[in-house]
């Protein structure tokens, strides 16, 4: 029987095989992945050139933009102190 070499080790080769396939497929599962993220409101520079995120939506900063804390962010990227 030539078959009876061959099951036993088919055997063992998936009792040593599957166990760590099904642990890889749980940690990727949808269910590990965080939901998205919501973005904040602010501003970003890219490539030089200074976007504004409002909900979560990029445009380019054409005009200054006053942050919350007091200062202004101007489009070249520099912020100042407002008055």
């Amino acid at each position: 029987m030539p078959n009876a070499h061959f099951l036993p080790r088919l055997f063992l080769a998936a009792g040593l095989l599957l166990p760590p396939a099904f642990a890889a497929h749980a940690q990727t599962a949808l269910e590990a992945f965080p939901a998205a993220t919501q973005l904040k409101d602010g501003a970003f520079r890219r490539a030089g050139q200074t976007y504004r995120l409002l909900g979560g939506q990029q445009t380019r900063l054409t005009e200054t933009l006053a942050l919350g804390n007091g200062f202004e962010l101007r489009p070249d990227g520099r912020s100042c102190v407002t008055a």
